[in-house]
């Protein structure tokens, strides 16, 4: 009886753990303008889905959705890759997913030039992606630049995540139970 009971009382943190993490969620999302536009469902889903990224835990995969809806900028696939490449930075390099999702939103409201802020420091643009970001936006395709650019940024973090976890593996491994 004693152990039925403790399994249920673990069962019903979890539970209530679960709510209150999508109840900050939703709230953050309410706060920045956008409404509960995910619900439950929505929410689990995306946290699972962060949750299986390399070295990515539960609670890092909630606090970069969290840090994402807060920003209040990203809607489809722009939200899964800002909320991605935060959780990912957060666990291979330590950076916090609030200060990824700020860089994405330097990105958002101006694609050129905060890839080319970003680039200063990080080095990771071609002439080629530069140039159509450019072009893009010289056509008045101010949203696909502005989707395009956070693609790159987003391939680019991933690609910094993987080395950084390839170099080192033991904290990579560690923070992913291996």
């Amino acid at each position: 009886v004693t152990l039925a009971a403790a399994a249920l009382a673990a069962m019903a943190l979890a539970a209530k753990q679960n709510q209150d993490q999508l109840f900050g969620f939703q709230r953050e999302l309410i706060m920045s303008g956008q409404g509960a536009l995910i619900g439950a469902a929505g929410f689990e889903e995306l946290a699972d889905n962060l949750d299986r990224l390399a070295g990515v835990s539960r609670g890092g995969a909630v606090a970069a959705l969290t840090e994402t809806a807060k920003a209040g900028r990203f809607a489809g696939e722009q939200f899964e890759l800002v909320a991605g490449a935060a959780a990912r930075m957060e666990a291979s390099t330590g950076r916090s997913a609030a200060a990824t999702v700020d860089a994405f939103e330097a990105i958002a409201k101006e694609p050129l030039e905060g890839l080319l802020k970003l680039n200063d420091a990080e080095r990771f643009l071609t002439a080629a992606q530069l140039q159509r970001i450019t072009t893009l936006r010289e056509e008045g395709r101010s949203q696909e630049a502005a989707n395009e650019a956070i693609r790159l940024y987003a391939n680019h973090l991933n690609d910094v995540a993987g080395r950084t976890e390839a170099v080192m593996p033991a904290n990579h491994d560690a923070s992913d139970g291996r």
